[in-house]
């Protein structure tokens, strides 16, 4: 994983997403935890953001689903720092 995405996953999502809290089962503090998905399946599908929770999580405009769900979003730059990871 990209130093820079590494970044972003620390900052806005390892606080719920680690392991001693693994919120929906998912950690995202590893490289082999993100590839493992969590309790909803798969976290990244390789070559497609749309499809990819951890992409559509983070730019999701209905806050019901957005993550992180309290706090500052994740600005557009990052998110597109993700999106161009995972595609």
């Amino acid at each position: 994983i990209p130093a820079e995405v590494s970044a972003i996953l620390n900052e806005s999502c390892v606080a719920c997403h680690n392991d001693k809290l693994q919120s929906g089962k998912l950690r995202l503090d590893s490289p082999e935890a993100i590839l493992a998905g969590g309790a909803s399946g798969a976290t990244v599908v390789a070559g497609a953001s749309a499809q990819s929770p951890l992409y559509t999580r983070v730019v999701a405009t209905d806050t019901a689903r957005r993550m992180p769900p309290a706090g500052e979003r994740v600005a557009d730059a990052k998110a597109a720092i993700l999106k161009a990871w995972i595609d």
